[in-house]
């Protein structure tokens, strides 16, 4: 094996797959490059996901005519010096590597001016070589186009993924920057269609009310702190308002938008016990740090940093976010005169018929009494209701014992099956709503929802694509009497995201077990007898009684003989 030295056009596409691994990339250095240039007006328009075409136009700036032949050469930059530079660095782009890497994977046009010129320039690059470079009327500022990315690196151009998740991939990075950036106006067009449209505000609780809408803004509370020289702040969510996944939360370090897990796990450790297992805050927080105490150079694409005392950074974030939450705690007072002793409920035995009259205070429970008659000797025990612990587990007693039952994960197991049979047959119980229901999504998850639509009515939906990121429900589905509402679609769409697929028919079983939970009975819904009875009745039913569709048990057993060992009534 002989070893040679690489030509410097492979040795440029070999470093542009660090920096560009695909259309998302393009996009994240050319808004930080307008950004570096001041710019308050950023306009991006993506064709077929990024793929066809990426236009940036901004109003910065702009480059004279030997910058903008500079600007695409390896390790030009305008924003460090020497050496010393780089460990304090106040920019977004710093290495000289974006567009010369851009522009070595793809076709790209610049046209800028600066104040100090009456006409602008423009060059033409391909395959890194400039082709064109001529004078021509413009306004101060630039514009980038970027055509044909990586035709001449097929191997990553084969892995790019779909247009649409590509484009979901730009709109969410564009939504990192509009939310850190209220002062400047961001716009987003896909095939000449409207996904983003962010205009300059004061604050930043502007920007995000106009990006993830009210339902989202009125539920953030505002977090300020500072301790040793490190500033947070921002907004994170009420415990009441919680997503399946981290998409909504936004990390900023001296305006950079990162991923961290350190801060991460500092923002959820935070929430402590307020939060239910699997379930993450909404959060956009900004953290200010002496740039000599953090690498920014530690990834190719800067989506990372390092910082120099990640434990205390840690603690701060986590501090910050409990003095935020506290602040909007408080202890509910109890009325102890109005307390009474706690009674059993009445003792029944289950193996009735549903003619028996039961009490019934809801209509849900009226729908269980009119579902079977009798449950069939062989697959339905003798079982006797002895009553409710803590709101949550049915007591009921058998021949060999008795049985605990989780009465969510009971009742979750019976709509799972039932919602299943009505998707499997094709037609879906849903009901009209008197006046429609609005609702407002954020651009990535409009993306998600305006391409679902004609899957959506398969799960008993009827929604209207109302323009912009919003949406009518004009039907919704019904599941043992109790109608679904917008919560379950943004259920659909978290899941959606979680297991990154396209369709909603390919997560089907998920969805539908989502449905299932959010529609059943919960731990603290103090249940009448009737009802556990007609419960029983339903669950074993079920082709599999035993379990819910997360795979908790629904029932434990507990012997006679496993209570005599117990009490050491036998050896």
């Amino acid at each position: 094996m002989v070893i040679r030295l690489l030509d410097s056009n492979l040795i440029n596409k070999i470093a542009a797959g660090e920096v560009i691994e695909g259309p998302v990339s393009v996009v994240k250095e050319l808004i930080e490059n307008s950004l570096d240039a001041g710019a308050t007006n950023i306009h991006i328009e993506i064709v077929e996901g990024g793929k066809s075409l990426i236009k940036v136009k901004d109003n910065g700036l702009g480059m004279g005519p030997r910058d903008i032949v500079l600007c695409v050469e390896k390790h030009a930059t305008s924003k460090i010096k020497d050496v010393t530079d780089l460990f304090n660095i106040n920019t977004l782009g710093f290495r000289g590597e974006a567009l010369a890497s851009i522009a070595s994977v793809s076709n790209l046009r610049i046209t800028s001016r600066t104040n100090d010129f009456l006409y602008g320039n423009f060059i033409e690059v391909e395959d890194g070589v400039i082709k064109v470079k001529k004078e021509v009327s413009s306004t101060v500022g630039t514009i980038i186009e970027v055509t044909n990315l990586f035709f001449n690196t097929p191997a990553r151009k084969k892995y790019l993924e779909n247009i649409l998740n590509e484009a979901k991939k730009i709109t969410d990075l564009v939504i990192r920057y509009a939310l850190i950036n209220p002062g400047k106006y961001f716009r987003l067009l896909h095939n000449g269609n409207p996904v983003l449209n962010s205009p300059a505000v004061r604050d930043k609780l502007g920007n995000i009310l106009n990006i993830y809408g009210k339902d989202i803004a009125k539920e953030l509370i505002p977090v300020f702190y500072e301790k040793n020289g490190i500033k947070i702040a921002g907004y994170t969510s009420k415990s009441s308002l919680t997503r399946a996944d981290k998409t909504q939360q936004s990390f900023y370090v001296n305006g950079r938008y990162i991923q961290s897990s350190i801060l991460s796990h500092a923002l959820h450790d935070a929430y402590g016990t307020l939060l239910f297992s699997h379930r993450f805050p909404v959060a956009i927080l900004s953290l200010t740090i002496d740039p000599a105490k953090i690498d920014v150079n530690v990834h190719p694409t800067k989506k990372e940093i390092r910082f120099s005392d990640e434990k205390f950074v840690s603690e701060v974030v986590n501090e910050g976010i409990k003095d935020a939450l506290e602040s909007t705690l408080h202890i509910p007072e109890i009325n102890v005169k109005g307390a009474t002793q706690t009674k059993f409920a009445e003792v029944g035995t289950l193996k009735q018929t549903v003619a028996e009259k039961f009490r019934v205070d809801s209509f849900a429970q009226r729908v269980l009494e009119s579902i079977t008659s009798e449950v069939e000797d062989e697959k339905m025990p003798s079982l006797k209701i002895l009553g409710l612990v803590h709101n949550c587990y049915i007591l009921a007693e058998n021949e060999d014992g008795f049985c605990i039952i989780d009465q969510h994960a009971a009742e979750e197991r019976v709509n799972y099956e039932l919602f299943h049979e009505q998707y499997a047959s094709g037609y879906i119980r849903s009901q009209q709503l008197v006046i429609p229901t609005h609702i407002e999504l954020s651009p990535t998850d409009a993306i998600i929802l305006r391409d679902n639509l004609p899957v959506i009515k398969k799960f008993g939906f009827d929604v209207e694509d109302f323009g912009g990121n919003s949406f009518l429900v004009r039907a919704t589905p019904v599941i043992m009497g109790r109608q679904m509402g917008k919560g379950t679609i943004l259920d659909m769409i978290d899941e959606l995201n979680a297991k990154r697929v396209r369709n909603f028919e390919d997560i089907k079983d998920s969805i539908i077990a989502r449905m299932a939970c959010r529609k059943s009975i919960k731990q603290g819904d103090r249940i009448e007898v009737g009802y556990m009875q007609k419960l029983m009745m339903k669950l074993y039913q079920c082709e599999n009684p035993f379990t819910c569709p997360h795979g908790r048990p629904t029932i434990i057993t507990i012997t006679i003989s496993e209570l005599e060992r117990k009490f050491k009534r036998v050896v």
